[in-house]
Formats: structure tokens, sequence, C-alpha cells
């Protein structure tokens, strides 16, 4: 019951908002933000992710195909 009540905390305070930008890394924290966030907002949310030598490009695909999922 503990969790669900922080998930509707989370969306309570995101409905708060008229729109976001999302600095998504495709990890754990920023996907359960990017889901919440996109449940709430829809096209209000733009997620962004930054491509540099560090980012293994297999992890680049991973998350991108599970943001294609939340559209």
């Amino acid at each position: 019951m503990v969790i669900e009540q922080k998930w509707n905390s989370l969306r309570t305070l995101l409905r708060g908002m008229k729109c976001a930008v999302l600095a998504y890394s495709g990890g754990v924290d920023s996907s359960l933000l990017l889901r919440a966030t996109a449940e709430v907002m829809g096209h209000r949310l733009i997620a962004v992710t930054a491509v540099s030598q560090t980012y293994p490009p297999g992890e680049l695909e991973a998350a991108e195909e599970f943001a294609r999922t939340l559209a």
C-alpha cells in the first residue's frame, strides 16, 4: 500500500504542472519518472537523452525502445 500511495502522490504532483522536459537516461529512476509523467502529461512531455561516448549504443537503443512504448 505504501508504494501505491507514493505512486499516487507523484502523479498528483505531476498533474499540477502544465508541461515538462525530462532528462531521461534509460536507468530505473528516470524510466519510472518517465512512465508516470507520460501517463499524466501525454504530449505535454518532452523526454531528452544526451548521447556521448560514455553512453553505450545498446543502452541508448533500449532507452529509445522503452520511451516509444509510452507514446
